[in-house]
């Protein structure tokens, strides 16, 4: 595994980066998004979805809109990390692949508006086998082949464990397998910990991390961060 050369992969260069929901960006990119904003890289992120089908409503008041609370929470996120290209769309969530004809109108507009040279999403299997971060995933790649745009895939180490509960949301739970990363970003100790601040900053989601041993967990699993190039990418 090779470490991501951030200047080298991405100096001069639009990146246009792809996730289904509110929270997968910190998640996969949160310390790729910080060094490249130190940089004054040119990146667009974009979410398809406000996430209004998650099972988790920490905090949620009675009258309260799940899709509201965590749009807003999003936009919470981009004001902390600094990120200014960022949109959040209305697409339903765990039904993007009902949404083909649209979300494929809406992203060749992007390509022609934006004109990227990189796309950043999921891995095939979208980590865990979410329909939606399969959908999105297969789409960047398809339209990013006819385009003939390099493609970078956020993954996972080796080593994760996929826990039952997110796997249960696959079609195919046995044939999850996240790709195997060839480049690994570490981060600096002030980029993981301002992660694991915009994490927070989900709370829907998150809770808040209520108990210490969840804190130390995200430690470590936060602290690096896996992309898949391809073989011939040498980063």
């Amino acid at each position: 595994m090779l470490k991501l050369n951030v200047y080298n992969t991405f100096k001069n260069k639009r990146v246009l980066i792809v996730y289904p929901h509110p929270d997968d960006e910190v998640f996969s990119v949160g310390g790729l998004m910080q060094k490249l904003l130190q940089m004054k890289v040119d990146f667009k992120l974009i979410c398809l979805t406000k996430g209004e089908a998650s099972t988790l409503k920490f905090g949620l008041s009675e009258n309260e809109m799940l899709a509201n609370k965590r749009s807003a929470e999003y936009k919470q996120v981009m004001n902390y990390l600094g990120v200014k290209d960022y949109h959040i769309e209305d697409f339903p969530d765990k039904k993007l692949k009902e949404c083909l004809i649209d979300v494929r109108a809406y992203f060749l507009d992007i390509f022609k508006n934006y004109n990227p040279n990189i796309l950043i999403t999921y891995e095939p299997c979208g980590i865990y086998g979410h329909p939606d971060h399969i959908f999105v995933s297969k789409l960047l790649t398809d339209l990013g082949k006819i385009l003939n745009l390099k493609i970078i895939y956020s993954t996972v180490s080796p080593k994760f464990i996929i826990p039952k509960k997110l796997l249960a949301m696959a079609e195919h739970p046995a044939k999850i397998k996240p790709i195997y990363p060839t480049h690994v970003l570490t981060l600096s100790l002030s980029e993981l910990l301002h992660k694991i601040k915009a994490w927070k900053l989900h709370s829907s989601q998150t809770g808040n991390n209520r108990f210490r041993l969840h804190e130390v967990l995200m430690v470590f699993m936060f602290s690096k961060e896996y992309f898949y190039m391809g073989k011939q990418d040498e980063g």
